[in-house]
């Protein structure tokens, strides 16, 4: 006998298993080489006190005070401003921000966020070639690093306040993310890159789709916003014929979907859902 097509009532009653089992931001929090990076910084910190916070971080890197988060930041951004030691400092920089550290009066943590700022702007700015012997983001190590301390930073503040979301998520952020998760004539991201950008847009859908949510609670008939039509577009693009990495593939494919169908609701997102059907999925 025929076998009846599959009907969207049908999809409805089956679920999102697959999307359901992602129940979290994408984090990279293996500490295994905190001891090590925190050592090889120590070797080139220029007084005690960095020396000291390093140390600190790197053997308690599971649950550091927020002093020592502060303080570690503070003597982490040190070399990365002098572009010492940029893969080590990034490795053990992605546990730094995954904890609170001390703040001031507006509610900041001054050296967690200036590492941050460092990151984004090399991320931006550098050519992703590696081939610019001004950037410190030369080699694939140290840029997929760069997106694993944004992609953490990013997580963790999706759920605690102790780091502000607009100085991970810009714009221009997310333009650089997006262009490394796809492979052209012209740029060539290393599967590491892939992966580790894919994991940042993942946590960036996952704070947009709360947004959509709230607007689609109120009523609101608005358009979808342009990143997130930005995150649909380049995720889902050439994602099954392109990807040879399938890591990478279902991580892309995770961002759109979250877009679609917000964490832990049973709401479709209809807009959403519209262009990616207009899309050819």
């Amino acid at each position: 006998p025929a076998v009846a097509p599959t009907t969207e009532n049908d999809l409805q009653q089956q679920g999102t298993p697959v999307l359901d089992s992602f129940k979290r931001p994408l984090l990279s929090n293996d500490t295994k080489t905190a001891i090590v990076c925190a050592k090889k910084l120590m070797t080139s910190a220029t007084n005690d006190e960095d020396k000291a916070a390093l140390e600190k971080i790197g053997s308690n890197s599971k649950d550091p005070t927020p002093e020592d988060v502060e303080a570690g930041s503070k003597a982490i951004v040190n070399q990365l401003q002098e572009k010492q030691n940029v893969t080590f400092a990034l490795m053990l920089l992605r546990l730094v921000v995954l904890h609170p550290g001390t703040t001031d009066d507006n509610g900041d943590s001054s050296h967690v966020l200036a590492c941050l700022r460092w990151v984004q702007n090399e991320l931006i700015t550098s050519e992703h070639s590696g081939s610019n012997s001004s950037s410190a983001l030369t080699t694939a190590a140290a840029r997929s690093m760069a997106w694993c301390v944004l992609s953490n930073a990013l997580g963790g503040a999706a759920t605690s306040s102790s780091l502000d979301n607009s100085s991970v998520l810009t714009d221009s952020t997310v333009e650089a993310a997006l262009a490394d998760i796809v492979q052209d004539s012209s740029h060539q991201p290393r599967v590491e890159v892939r992966q580790a950008a894919a994991a940042f847009l993942y946590n960036v859908a996952l704070l947009e789709s709360k947004k959509l949510l709230v607007g689609e609670s109120s009523g609101c008939d608005e358009e979808l916003p342009d990143r997130v039509v930005s995150l649909l577009c380049a995720s889902l693009d050439g994602v099954a014929q392109d990807e040879p990495d399938t890591t990478t593939q279902l991580r892309r494919i995770l961002v759109a979907a979250r877009l679609v169908k917000p964490l832990n609701c049973d709401t479709v997102i209809q807009p959403a859902k519209t262009l990616v059907q207009d899309l050819g999925f």
